[in-house]
């Protein structure tokens, strides 16, 4: 995909066609995202972003800000994921774009738990699942399945956290989602760490780090072998 990016870079650079230029940019930065890599996404987003503000291009500086939102979400920079992610939603919101509200309502939603607090982040995967399940997105409703065991978890709800988990964990296996299968494996085995269910979360982790190695994902990697670290201790 980065290799696509770049020959798009290279070609809208060579007519003189500087929309193509920032949308080869914020795609080569989502890629970097997926693979970890925040400091050469960051440098992507923002070029594309400037070049976005600069046409005026109102989708596309929503679709930077978005991903802008997930680096500045992997660098725990969460308040200025929240500034980003609620400049994205307000173009989505006056386009109607059922679909982009429903990813951009999940982000927030993700940020506001790792903000700790859990409750609004419960308001905001609330409403993600909703229009994910008007609009027939299996994906993003098992993310906001997901989204809504770690807020339970966070708040201490394990019944309801486990429930949900679960039915994540089914829709992405259903669908082969299997970074969304990875993400959930981990959230349920962090529910398992909590109640004292050791020895599954044991298992859930070695098995999600292969998964992870198989998809490259490094974040991936690096947050079942944290949670393993823990479950020996």
């Amino acid at each position: 995909s980065i290799a696509l990016c770049k020959e798009a870079h290279k070609i809208s650079s060579e007519i003189n066609y500087p929309e193509g230029n920032a949308t080869a940019l914020s795609n080569e930065g989502f890629c970097n995202v997926q693979m970890s890599n925040y400091e050469s996404a960051l440098e992507k987003l923002m070029e594309a972003l400037r070049i976005f503000e600069e046409l005026k291009n109102e989708q596309g500086i929503a679709q930077a800000n978005y991903n802008l939102t997930l680096v500045y979400f992997r660098l725990s920079d969460f308040n200025k994921g929240l500034d980003t992610i609620s400049k994205a939603l307000a173009y989505y919101q006056k386009a109607n774009n059922k679909l982009e509200i429903a990813r951009c309502r999940f982000q927030q939603g993700y940020l506001y738990v790792h903000l700790k607090d859990p409750s609004s982040g419960l308001e905001y995967f609330s409403q993600s699942l909703q229009l994910n399940r008007e609009l027939n997105n299996k994906e993003g409703e098992a993310a906001a399945l997901m989204g809504h065991g770690q807020a339970y978890n966070a708040l201490r709800d394990f019944e309801k956290s486990k429930k949900y988990l679960e039915e994540s964990m089914a829709m992405r296996h259903e669908i082969n989602d299997k970074r969304g299968y990875a993400a959930a494996m981990n959230a349920y085995m962090t529910l398992c760490l909590e109640t004292g269910r050791f020895e599954e979360a044991e298992q859930i982790s070695l098995k999600g780090i292969k998964l992870a190695t198989e998809l490259g994902d490094r974040m991936g990697i690096s947050r079942f072998m944290l949670d393993l670290g823990k479950i020996y201790c």
